[in-house]
């Protein structure tokens, strides 16, 4: 530098880089001891007093913890919640089979089943009403009737009838027909003869 000049960073930096250039790379130093691990506090129950920064109470279904000391009730902004209570459900229902509508019967129940009609309902709420009507949601119901299947093989012919050994017709028109084994069949003929008569 020139006599009487001040030196500044800027003269000195080309010179602090070469020195730091030069040195040999630093080796790693040995491992530290492992800290103890990071840990909650006990939750206690709220009560009326200073809480200090970080510890953590149980108080109105929730628990919180502090973000400052304070002698703040929380909920409050010195308190963050950690956790909270959720509300209460509704108990649960199945439903029900109640056989066929009666509309007698006053007790039935949300998701009561009925049968009516061929077809089956469930009850929307408590006390539906007329079934069918707004209270009933239809379910199912009965199918309309299948095709015919394919006929089968003939089976086994079956053997003969006892024979006929007598038969006669009264005034009436009235066949009787006295098998062998004492069996009698009987038929009406008057419709048929009444038109002969034409």
């Amino acid at each position: 530098a020139e006599p009487g000049k001040s030196v500044t960073v800027d003269d000195v930096r080309p010179l602090l880089e070469e020195l730091v250039a030069a040195l040999p790379p630093a080796e790693p130093g040995p491992r530290g001891e492992r800290g103890p691990e990071g840990r909650l506090s006990v939750a206690k129950a709220w009560s009326d007093r200073v809480h200090y920064e970080g510890e953590i109470v149980t108080h109105a279904g929730a628990t919180w913890q502090a973000q400052c000391d304070t002698g703040r009730e929380p909920p409050h902004d010195d308190w963050i919640c950690l956790a909270a209570a959720g509300q209460n459900g509704r108990d649960g229902r199945s439903p029900r089979v109640r056989d066929t509508f009666d509309a007698a019967v006053t007790d039935y129940r949300e998701l009561d089943i009925v049968a009516l009609g061929g077809a089956a309902f469930i009850a929307r709420h408590d006390n539906p009403g007329p079934c069918p009507g707004a209270g009933w949601k239809q379910i199912a119901m009965q199918g309309k009737t299948g095709k015919p299947g394919e006929r089968g093989p003939a089976g086994p012919r079956g053997p003969s009838g006892p024979a006929v050994v007598r038969m006669s017709v009264d005034g009436e028109g009235l066949l009787s027909a006295v098998n062998a084994d004492g069996t009698t069949v009987e038929c009406d003929l008057y419709p048929v003869l009444s038109k002969l008569d034409r």
